[in-house]
């Protein structure tokens, strides 16, 4: 899962990237750098994305940097970044990451060439 978010990770300035379940548990979390002793922004990030549940997109700004959140089918990635972060460019890398984390449509195999499944009626 690391390789979906690299382009996303190599965004300047960007802190951390956390994907969340529908159900808030963490499917994936990497940060480029250890947040600074005595602060962790695990369970402040998970409030803050269950506040956001039920928006599409957000773009929160702080004090010391951003909180992007985007609801995906996989639920709900975060993405933490820097007052120097390029925001045109961690959107365009968010629009080009989101088609990505759909999910994938099963493969029938040669069933689904051919127009389904054989008829019962055709081995008589």
């Amino acid at each position: 899962m690391r390789e979906l978010f690299r382009d996303l990770l190599e965004v300047p300035d960007i802190r951390g990237v956390t994907l969340f379940a529908p159900g808030g548990a963490v499917v994936f979390r990497e940060w480029r750098e250890p947040p600074p002793p005595g602060e962790s922004p695990g369970e402040e990030l998970s409030l803050l994305t269950a506040a956001l549940a039920g928006y599409k997109e957000a773009d929160v700004a702080f004090r010391r940097g951003w909180l992007c959140a985007r609801e995906t089918p996989a639920g709900l990635l975060a993405v933490v970044a820097g007052l120097g972060a390029p925001l045109p460019l961690l959107r365009l890398q968010l629009d080009l990451l989101l088609p990505s984390l759909l999910p994938r449509p099963r493969k029938r195999g040669l069933l689904g060439l051919f127009g389904g499944a054989p008829d019962a009626r055709a081995g008589r």
